[in-house]
């Protein structure tokens, strides 16, 4: 979602053809993300300002998708509890991820249907405070990188408490920065630039101390220009936008199920493997231990780690507990 401000024939114009002709995201042999326009014509009426959410949406997608990648070479079995979100024994209403998709979610749509002042502007600094201030994409990513440094998933935080407080989104960043660089991995150096971290616009939202004109957008003592201020907005809006993608964009990965060999310290049985389990037209939900119904009436003991699962997957589930592949359920909505 390109967020703009300016209310200029050609933005208009620029958004028209895009609706028309779609461009496609595609990851290429190299690793690299790009977009595949599926038209020439958007290719002429495309800009440089007016590309700045579809470039840095590819940028972060490639910077962060070789950590997914990395973990999901070093143990699947591992990478699929992260997929999985696993927090242990839990209500199943908390999902701060899924809060946070929804939340933006939300914001980016009613910021398409406005364009009432100071009503915009508020939204876009609501969405780019809750984006930067979102703990989950972190976590995930540290998990990711540790278990590309032959450790395993874990349900704690990988930043915690700076004294009394919770560390800001800058030092997590830096906290995440050294988790990469222990495993050798610096293409997220430059992270806190690419998702447009800036305090001062985190602050003056929290604090409700901002102030709107035709060319400025103030907060305390500093003055942002609204092209500065769309620019940092749109990395924000790229960065959660691009890591949700990577992040569905794997989970659709599992179209079938699949055996996992355990990390090498889990322990148990030294004979058990995974499965993964899977929706149609959704991708991973599950992972259980492959035993079959005999095996499991000899003595061998299931576990599974999941999600979730609706009231017509526990039925199956219940006449079957080695089912692995579920029938596609249009009700269910991406986390």
């Amino acid at each position: 979602m390109v967020i703009g401000f300016s209310g200029e024939y050609f933005t208009i114009l620029y958004n028209w053809t895009m609706n028309l002709f779609p461009q496609k995201l595609v990851r290429g042999d190299d690793g690299v993300w790009h977009w595949i326009p599926h038209n020439r014509i958007v290719q002429y009426f495309q800009r440089k300002e007016q590309s700045l959410y579809q470039t840095q949406l590819a940028k972060v997608m490639t910077l962060i998708d070789p950590i997914f990648q990395g973990a999901k070479e070093k143990c699947e079995a591992e990478f699929v509890k992260m997929l999985l979100r696993f927090k242990g024994m839990q209500p199943p209403m908390y999902d701060p991820y899924q809060v946070s998709v929804r939340t933006i979610e939300s914001l980016q749509s009613l910021l398409n249907k406005t364009k009432d002042e100071p009503l915009r502007t508020s939204l876009a600094l609501y969405a780019y405070a809750h984006v930067l201030e979102s703990a989950e994409p972190f976590e995930m990513m540290a998990n990711c990188l540790k278990i590309i440094g032959g450790d395993r998933y874990t349900m704690l935080t990988h930043f915690p408490p700076i004294g009394r407080r919770d560390p800001t989104p800058s030092e997590r960043i830096k906290m995440l920065i050294k988790i990469a660089h222990d495993v050798e991995i610096h293409s997220l150096d430059s992270l806190e630039k690419e998702i447009g971290w800036d305090r001062n616009l985190r602050n003056g939202i929290f604090h409700s101390d901002y102030g709107i004109s035709r060319e400025h957008i103030v907060l305390d003592q500093h003055i942002y220009t609204h092209e500065r201020f769309t620019e940092l907005v749109n990395r924000a809006m790229a960065y959660f936008d691009g890591f949700k993608t990577l992040y569905r964009y794997h989970v659709m990965s599992y179209s079938e199920p699949k055996i996992l060999t355990l990390h090498p310290q889990m322990g148990g049985d030294p004979e058990q493997r995974w499965v993964t389990m899977t929706r149609k037209g959704y991708g991973l939900i599950a992972v259980q231990s492959a035993w079959t119904v005999e095996q499991e009436r000899m003595g061998k003991i299931r576990m599974r780690i999941a999600q979730g699962f609706t009231q017509k997957e526990l039925a199956l589930l219940k006449r079957d507990p080695s089912r692995a592949i579920y029938p596609n359920d249009r009700n269910v909505t991406w986390p």
